[in-house]
């Protein structure tokens, strides 16, 4: 897959087809956040969840099968929610 049309694909689906099904990114990575929270006895905040399934998507591809596309698609998707969240989306 190019850079171009995995960039694209991971901007459609954070943009369009993942908020539809899963909420807004803010609201969505919140409830994970107080979520995880709670199971570790520590302060999370939303963007930490965003690294945090950046690394998920780094391990599978350690671990898994690196030419599945879907595993970088969604590695910038979730690159980019961090993004926005970190820097409330300036």
């Amino acid at each position: 897959m190019k850079r171009d049309k995995c960039l694209n694909t991971a901007a459609d689906l954070v943009c369009n087809d993942r908020e539809e099904t899963h909420g807004a990114a803010d609201k969505s990575f919140g409830v994970i956040a107080d979520l995880w929270s709670v199971t570790l006895c520590l302060e999370i905040h939303p963007e930490q969840v965003a690294m945090m399934l950046t690394q998920l998507k780094q391990a599978r591809i350690i671990t898994g099968d690196a030419s599945v596309a879907d595993h970088w698609v969604d590695l910038c998707g979730y690159a980019s929610l961090g993004c926005e969240l970190s820097t409330k989306g300036d």
